[in-house]
């Protein structure tokens, strides 16, 4: 019988260990091809701005070696400022890489040629009217006039007149006050007359007049200026009152200014200016009450202005009578009242204004 001969074979190696290491292999690589990868951040931009000064050399802290005395040597000595010298001189390398003193330059604006052109054309069509200065003499105390189309007029100064309002929106402007005569004597003289009030536009309303100067003491029998008259409106607008009229210590009164006339379509006359006051003199006496303004075809004329009441010696004035009413519609305005008479024999009350048809 033949005799089986066992086999013996080495032990299969065990798979596991090489099985998950295959695993983990792939697993770790699909893990690496699925990673998105990181986006790049943006390079941060560093901005630098750089700004260049100019300073006058010799001036106070403008050359930085004007406190040496051996130059702004970069390589080598400088040399010895002369006496009197305003700076150090400079080696060749100094002057080289420092450059030349220069003076600060000023950048103009940017001209803006539409711009200017358009202020060119518009100045003159609308805008008020310049006032009067306080210190003015002759033609410049009148106030200026507004733009061609609309605006307010400018207000008069020292008896000017006020300025004419626009065409179609804007009031007149007032007239000024009248100042005393620097010319007055024991002879008297006359002050002067305060300014007529503008013109109104067609929707505005006429400058109201300016007052009377009054008479000084030292004036002698003079006269006392009269109020300006008011302005008139040109369209629907309202006239100017009238100014009242000046004082006199020794002499003639002022007279009222009238007031000045609606619009001739629609407006109402100006109240007349009150009379100024009469001095204490035998040849004194008080001022009229100004007229007041008319209406156009429709409104109220203006009250007469009031007559103003006589002293010991002088007589009372007389009031100023009242403006018509319009032709169409409106009444007529009351007249002023005259001033009463003095305490002394002689001196009258004023009549009283006719009142407006």
């Amino acid at each position: 019988m033949q005799q089986e001969t066992a086999k013996h074979r080495a032990p299969r190696p065990a798979c596991t260990p090489y099985l998950g290491a295959g695993v983990a292999i792939v697993g770790a690589g699909f893990w690496l091809a699925t990673q998105v990868p990181p986006v790049p951040s943006a390079p941060q931009t560093i901005r630098y701005a750089l700004t260049d000064t100019s300073m006058p050399w010799g001036s106070a802290g403008g050359d930085p070696c004007a406190a040496l005395t051996t130059g702004c040597d970069l390589v080598g000595p400088g040399v010895q400022a002369p006496p009197g010298a305003l700076a150090p001189i400079r080696n060749p390398l100094a002057a080289a890489l420092m450059g030349a003193p220069t003076a600060p330059t000023v950048t103009p604006a940017p001209a803006n040629p539409a711009a200017d052109l358009f202020a060119a054309l518009v100045a003159p069509l609308f805008g008020n009217g310049a006032d009067a200065p306080a210190n003015c003499t002759g033609a410049a105390c009148n106030g200026g006039n507004a733009g061609i189309l609309g605006g307010n007029g400018g207000k008069g100064a020292n008896g000017g007149s006020g300025g004419n309002a626009g065409l179609f929106y804007g009031n007149g402007g007032d007239g000024g006050d009248g100042v005393p005569n620097a010319d007055e004597s024991l002879f008297g003289g006359r002050d002067m007359d305060g300014g007529a009030g503008g013109n109104g536009s067609i929707f505005g309303n006429g400058g109201k007049g300016g007052n009377g100067a009054n008479a000084s003491l030292d004036g002698g029998n003079g006269y006392a200026g009269n109020g300006g008259w008011g302005g008139n409106s040109v369209g629907f607008g309202n006239g100017g009152k009238g100014g009242t009229g000046g004082n006199s210590a020794n002499g003639h009164a002022g007279n009222g200014g009238h007031g000045g006339d609606g619009g001739p379509i629609s407006g109402n006359g100006g109240t007349g200016g009150n009379a100024g006051i009469g001095g204490f003199d035998s040849l004194s006496d008080s001022g009229n009450g100004g007229d007041g303004g008319n209406a156009g075809l429709n409104g109220n004329g203006g009250a007469g202005g009031h007559g103003t009441n006589g002293t010991s010696i002088a007589p009372g004035g007389p009031g100023g009578w009242g403006g018509n009413g319009g032709t169409l519609s409106g009444s007529g305005g009351p007249g002023g009242a005259g001033g009463h008479g003095g305490s002394s024999d002689g001196a009258n009350g004023g009549d009283g204004g006719n009142g407006g048809t």
